[in-house]
């Protein structure tokens, strides 16, 4: 996790950084596969949100964020001076409560473990 909210990281939230799928496995589910893991993962570990960052120009991805329950929480007209065309758009989703007792836990490299260790 790399986090633009220092505030947000404290609390526990996990910013997906990137997730892309190679354009031969396109239209297969792959996404939705792949958003589904992370969902479980970040949900187990008591995580209260997952947020990721994307353009208006990435149809796809507003889509796939839209279709797994995301809400569109900030639109930033002026985040990429480099690209004045491109608009930032962040994307939340607020994940059901766990209770982190019986559930396992991310260790600090991304594996699982279980909650009694």
């Amino acid at each position: 996790m790399r986090a633009h909210d220092p505030a947000a990281a404290a609390r526990g939230v996990i910013e997906l950084w990137d997730l892309r799928v190679d354009s031969a496995w396109r239209r297969r589910g792959v996404a939705r596969a792949l958003w589904a893991a992370i969902e479980a993962v970040a949900t187990a570990a008591g995580a209260p949100e997952l947020v990721i960052e994307t353009q208006q120009i990435n149809v796809a991805a507003c889509q796939l964020y839209r279709a797994q329950g995301c809400e569109l929480v900030r639109v930033d007209r002026s985040a990429y001076p480099e690209l004045p065309e491109e608009i930032l758009l962040w994307w939340r989703k607020v994940l059901p409560v766990h209770d982190q007792a019986t559930s396992p836990r991310v260790t600090p490299y991304g594996g699982l473990r279980a909650a009694t260790e």
